[in-house]
């Protein structure tokens, strides 16, 4: 399978725009093995454009440092060889290459950055529920960075008729910057999952330990606890706290399919790891099937992080033709208000974008086109 990525980004006002061309190649010989080849460059220029991550109901905007070009390849490799024979081992490995000056989407690369790793699985019985898992990975930013990972893991089926798993891991982590030098530190995790009600609801625990870590590495300890469950045949729900020295969350979610052409849902999620600080988001939407080929759609988000409070309302259409065609086309307002004593009164900021998408997939060939317009006040 070959296939192929352009973007072009510009901004009234604005001479400057960003661009991406690339291609990639999937060699596939049998079911479960493959290989992939990557390769990209991009061409940017000073200034500045907003880039959204989940179709158009909130934005970030993405500022291009530097007026630059680079490019960039990846490559991975995955054997399953049980596809040629009755060895129950899977391999999975992969390496990676941004060059300085390669801009993905306003993430520009000042230094060079190597990523590799593998996974080696090997399975104890027919039905992959019993076995060993073990893993690598690196990466290094010259001049910047350098991390280093590796993992056992050992997980078990310990009860089929009771619906019972659970998981072992011990993984070693190695940092290094030029600030802190090298730190390194040893976690350890457990987790135990169980079936209830025949499989309808699901229960997991997991604790996470620092073994030991070096005297600048705050340790990691952290217990999760999750539930899911299948209160009706039309009612989902789904409940999971964190709780650990390094902070504590929240995440929850139900789903009301109402009736066979309409569903609801709400979310509710904590992010503890955002860049801007710790962030609450809260979520409701609905689908409505109008017809066996079109579907309404509508979300709405309050979004509460440290440095603003946004609300975001998205409405569209998707209209399916075919089996191998798909259309999209929404309509998204935003309004953000900086979260600082001194600029709460005056930083309203709105944002409306419209856009359409059209896909395609075929036998031989699959493509994706988005066209999208964006204006943006104060």
């Amino acid at each position: 399978r070959v296939g192929a990525t352009a973007i072009h980004s510009e901004q009234d006002g604005s001479a400057d725009a960003y661009k991406f061309y690339g291609a990639d190649l999937t060699w596939k010989p049998s079911a479960n093995t493959y290989t992939y080849l990557e390769y990209g460059k991009s061409e940017s220029g000073l200034g500045s454009f907003y880039q959204s991550n989940n179709g158009g109901l909130n934005f970030e905007q993405r500022t291009l440092t530097s007026e630059d070009s680079g490019s960039a390849y990846k490559i991975e490799q995955q054997i399953d060889f049980k596809d040629f024979g009755n060895t129950p081992l899977k391999f999975y490995g992969y390496y990676s290459r941004k060059n300085a000056g390669f801009n993905n989407l306003g993430t520009v690369a000042d230094n060079k950055l190597t990523e590799y790793g593998a996974e080696l699985t090997y399975h104890l019985d027919e039905d992959a529920n019993n076995g060993f898992r073990l893993r690598y990975s690196s990466k290094d930013e010259e001049t910047i960075s350098e991390e280093r990972r590796i993992g056992l893991q050992y997980y078990r089926e310990l009860s089929k008729s009771k619906g019972l798993r659970g998981a072992i891991e011990v993984q070693d982590v190695h940092e290094w910057t030029p600030e802190n030098g090298n730190a390194d530190e040893t976690l350890a995790a457990v987790k135990i999952e169980k079936d209830l009600r025949g499989g309808k609801d699901k229960v997991y625990l997991i604790q996470q330990v620092s073994l030991s870590h070096s005297d600048n590495v705050e340790a990691d300890n952290k217990t999760t606890l999750g539930y899911e469950t299948q209160i009706k045949d039309y009612l989902k729900a789904n409940i999971e706290g964190i709780a650990g020295n390094r902070g504590h969350g929240f995440n929850g979610g139900l789903a009301w399919d109402v009736n066979p052409r309409t569903q609801l849902y709400s979310r509710y999620e904590t992010d503890l790891d955002s860049t801007s600080g710790k962030s609450h988001t809260m979520t409701f939407g609905g689908n409505w099937k109008m017809t066996d080929k079109t579907q309404i759609y509508s979300e709405r988000q309050f979004i509460n992080r440290s440095t603003e409070r946004s609300t975001a309302d998205v409405y569209g259409v998707k209209y399916k033709p075919s089996q191998s065609e798909a259309w999209d086309i929404s309509y998204s307002v935003e309004e953000a208000r900086n979260n600082s004593i001194v600029q709460k009164h005056t930083s309203l900021t709105t944002r409306d974008v419209g856009s359409i998408a059209y896909s395609y997939k075929g036998k031989s060939a699959e493509g994706f086109h988005r066209l999208e317009y964006r204006r943006e006040k104060g």
